[in-house]
């Protein structure tokens, strides 16, 4: 490559390379660099930067899950006349331009790429364009009273985040891909800084192919430069909001089933104080019959974590929407995102050591509320092919 203040060609751009010595960035040509954060054929995650359809450097985040099924990206809009340089030293690619700086590397269960603002802009947004296969990007506001009230509580960097979903979840076979409840990833609010110690948190706003940052002019104006916006994009297939659920309660989220055998269900769940124990129960929903309940009772720490619990009689099912409950013998701690459409039911109470009722009373609805809870099936036929078959859930 010639440079671009030589000869007859003219080049906006300069590349700088620096030979990696750790795997966990890959270099795939002179413009792109890759990471594979989760190497697993169940629930493969890769992270190319910058564009390996272009032949200069962009400075773009793309984010892969299952073996590309869906994906999205992130690219700064064009910004500046200046000429680029872009280095990659010590596991992270840098861009820097004019009065503009992007960081990209590998954290814990997230992607950062860290922007950084040398001196006051001209305006107080940030603006990339956003592009995704098969996915829908969820915002996550202030929690309602009414969910305060029930205990819930959202974390300060989930506040203003975007939860992302499959738009159309992948069924979860036993010994197939771990789609589990059909989440991509998290989107945390941007959280900003200055050269002294100042913070703010920015307004993520993500609509019409544009994922942009809202800097608050106050922030701006007393702010010690350069300022940098740590913008982190997870990993996590977990919803991040947590309420509780008392004994003998029961909650649960509506699904349309695959045509297959029962195996298991899963809820993102943990006791409150103590080790606490948990049933299933699935129900249909045309008529609140009882289909399958659990083999044997979960039992849940307090950490947070898949619980996991089996259906006694491995049911056949079919394509047809079913209630998925779930009752705890002790205070416990659920999890959900707040996804537009989404509902979570509510039938009542029935003393934990009863059995389930064979037929479930109406349920009463919570709007807005997605649990991170999930069937694992068994195919009814010996074989199956891929792609599988779709588990949607409402």
């Amino acid at each position: 490559m010639e440079d671009g203040n030589k000869g007859t060609a003219k080049y906006w751009w300069r590349l700088e390379i620096c030979i990696l010595m750790n795997k966990q960035i890959q270099q795939l040509n002179n413009t792109t660099y890759k990471t594979t954060p989760k190497d697993d054929p169940k629930d493969r995650i890769e992270v190319i930067i910058g564009d390996d359809k272009e032949q200069d450097f962009k400075p773009q985040v793309k984010l892969m899950r299952w073996d590309n099924e869906v994906n999205f990206s992130v690219r700064l809009k064009e910004y500046g006349t200046e000429t680029p340089t872009v280095i990659s030293k010590d596991d992270k690619v840098t861009w820097d331009k004019g009065n503009f700086k992007i960081e990209f590397y590998e954290a814990e269960n997230a992607h950062k790429f860290v922007w950084y603002l040398k001196e006051k802009p001209a305006t107080n947004k940030v603006e990339f364009t956003i592009q995704s296969k098969g996915l829908k990007f969820y915002y996550q506001p202030e929690l309602t009273q009414e969910e305060k009230d029930d205990g819930a509580s959202r974390p300060e960097n989930v506040v203003g985040s975007y939860a992302v979903y499959m738009e159309n979840p992948g069924t979860n076979w036993v010994g197939g891909k771990e789609y589990k409840a059909g989440k991509f990833g998290h989107i945390y609010r941007p959280h900003l800084y200055d050269s002294n110690g100042l913070e703010a948190w920015g307004d993520l706003h993500i609509e019409n192919g544009i994922y942009s940052v809202e800097i608050p002019q106050e922030f701006l104006d007393n702010a010690v430069y350069p300022i940098k916006s740590n913008d982190e994009l997870g990993y996590t297939g977990e919803p991040l909001t947590l309420t509780y659920l008392s004994a003998d309660y029961i909650r649960g989220n509506k699904i349309t089933g695959a045509a297959g055998t029962l195996s298991s269900a899963s809820l993102w769940a943990r006791g409150r104080f103590t080790t606490i124990h948990g049933k299933i129960a699935l129900y249909k929903v045309s008529d609140d019959t009882l289909v399958d309940y659990e083999n044997a009772q979960g039992t849940w720490t307090t950490t947070k974590s898949t619980q996991t619990i089996t259906f006694k009689d491995s049911e056949t099912i079919s394509a047809i929407d079913y209630y998925l409950y779930y009752r705890v013998d002790d205070n416990s701690n659920y999890y959900y995102d707040s996804i537009s459409g989404a509902t979570l039911y509510y039938p009542g109470r029935v003393t934990y050591s009863s059995a389930w009722l064979a037929t479930e009373s109406t349920p009463t609805t919570y709007s807005n509320q997605r649990l991170g809870s999930y069937i694992t099936y068994t195919p009814s036929t010996t074989t199956y092919t891929s792609p599988l078959p779709a588990f949607r859930r409402q």
